[in-house]
């Protein structure tokens, strides 16, 4: 439970200094998981003609390639859950710190 504490607050950034510094020594070579959820796309109308919807997105592995994708489903519902397990290397940290995550 201490560690995925302080993996929220790595996550949150912001005036945490301190905070960040403890979090990051916590997490170092700690193995983690966690799991990112697509669930409906917005801002799309019902009726559109699609064949299907799908995200494309990267994540820590991929170095800002978009290598990682959902099925394809009908509808507007995606439903899609990533989940990954890391070790918290000072590269996953910095990218927990400073990363972007891309979606398509």
């Amino acid at each position: 439970d201490g560690i995925m504490n302080s993996f929220s607050i790595l996550r949150s950034g912001g005036d945490h200094g301190d905070n960040v510094k403890k979090a990051i020594a916590a997490l170092k070579d700690k193995q983690v998981q966690g799991k990112v959820r697509f669930n409906r796309l917005t801002c799309a109308e019902e009726n559109q003609n699609w064949a299907g919807i799908f995200v494309r997105f990267s994540w820590f592995d991929t170095h800002g390639r978009l290598q990682h994708e959902s099925e394809v489903v009908d509808g507007l519902d995606l439903d899609h859950t990533f989940t990954f397990h890391q070790i918290c290397t000072h590269d996953f940290l910095q990218y927990l710190e400073r990363g972007l995550m891309t979606i398509q």
